[in-house]
């Protein structure tokens, strides 16, 4: 599932679920919100936000805690 913006806005974050990339967003509280549905409907998986902007090392990242 990938979700884009107007305009042809690229994508800037992603949503992983387990290590696998879930689906992409051009807005963080949009790709938030996602992990948050994720969270609800997987609650043993590890849900993560990716800012893709900034990961080359796989250090930027946000947690979506229970």
């Amino acid at each position: 599932m990938w979700s884009a913006g107007t305009n042809n806005d690229v994508a800037q974050f992603a949503v992983e679920i387990d290590g696998k990339r879930h689906s992409e967003h051009v807005h963080f509280v949009d790709a938030v919100k996602e992990g948050l549905l994720l969270r609800a409907t997987h609650p043993h998986s590890k849900i993560k936000v990716r800012d893709l902007s900034r990961d080359t090392s796989g250090e930027a990242q946000s947690d979506i805690a229970a």
